[in-house]
């Protein structure tokens, strides 16, 4: 794998040279894709601009979960959670079922904004791979933003379904295997995860009101009635004029009397918001801090 590695390595830092370059890392759960994009970035940022996009809306280290963010990569920090996010864009939900559309969107949207400020973009993604609509999700991603070079790391053959649709339009492809020094992490751990990211993006939160008469509501896929009187502690995105997803928040409340909704969430400028994109999680934060 060492020898994949370098060549992988000194492909990526030859091409970007000479023009905006995108890599996209495909894998199961485990096989230490985000490990590798890590490495891969801060060996790739000396001497060039580097961006990571997060597009594991489970385990996410770039933004908050149920979100693709992307990052600027920086040679002297070692891990993508400490990178300064630069934008966020709602999934929805910790899972791609029933969110492919919005996944695909999403990743694109990244991706291109990415590569106007960047040489290379190296996108993380999921484990979701063992399904015939993964099958479809990779496709369509990959003839959307049309990356230069895919990266497949699997423990035995697991990609093949997928690869056998990409091997023929991708210019460069590379199979690495799975290092012997991945560990599987349990559902309880993945869990866990969450709930830290949720919390750190959460910590220093506000509460806001908002007149839905002045701001246009997208209940989306929700799970149950899109009544807003059962909205609460439901997670959604606060988006702009320019449709541009300027943080999480969390419905507190809603005032059936004046429509108004109350809602939590990092310091923003609420003027500016003009849409609230529901997504199908909830959220109780009286049980991730003492108040």
């Amino acid at each position: 794998m060492t020898d994949d590695m370098d060549k992988l390595r000194q492909h990526l830092t030859a091409q970007a040279s000479q023009e905006p370059y995108c890599c996209l890392v495909l894998g199961g759960a485990d096989t230490g894709k985000t490990m590798l994009v890590n490495n891969l970035a801060c060996a790739s940022a000396a001497g060039k601009k580097v961006a990571v996009i997060d597009a594991d809306i489970g385990q996410s280290h770039i933004g908050p979960p149920t979100t693709v963010g992307w990052a600027l990569a920086d040679p002297a920090v070692f891990e993508m959670s400490a990178l300064p996010v630069r934008e966020i864009y709602f999934v929805g939900d910790v899972a791609p079922t029933g969110r492919l559309l919005q996944l695909t969107a999403a990743i694109n949207l990244a991706s291109r904004q990415a590569l106007q400020q960047a040489q290379l973009v190296i996108i993380d993604t999921g484990g979701f791979i063992n399904d015939p609509a993964a099958r479809a999700l990779w496709w369509q991603v990959h003839r959307i933003i049309v990356p230069q070079v895919v990266v497949a790391v699997q423990r035995h053959d697991e990609l093949e379904p997928i690869l056998k649709g990409l091997a023929q339009i991708t210019p460069n492809l590379f199979r690495l295997g799975c290092s012997p020094q991945v560990r599987s992490k349990s559902a309880h751990r993945r869990r866990q995860f969450r709930r830290r990211r949720f919390a750190d993006y959460f910590r220093h939160r506000q509460d806001y009101m908002l007149d839905l008469t002045d701001v246009s509501l997208q209940p989306a896929r929700l799970r149950g009635s899109a009544d807003p009187d059962n909205f609460s502690n439901r997670l959604v995105a606060l988006r702009d004029r320019r449709g541009r997803d300027r943080a999480l928040g969390i419905i507190v409340a809603y005032h059936k009397q004046n429509n108004m909704l109350v809602i939590t969430s990092p310091p923003i400028t609420i003027e500016e918001i003009r849409c609230v994109v529901m997504g199908d999680v909830q959220i109780d934060l009286s049980t991730y801090f003492n108040a």
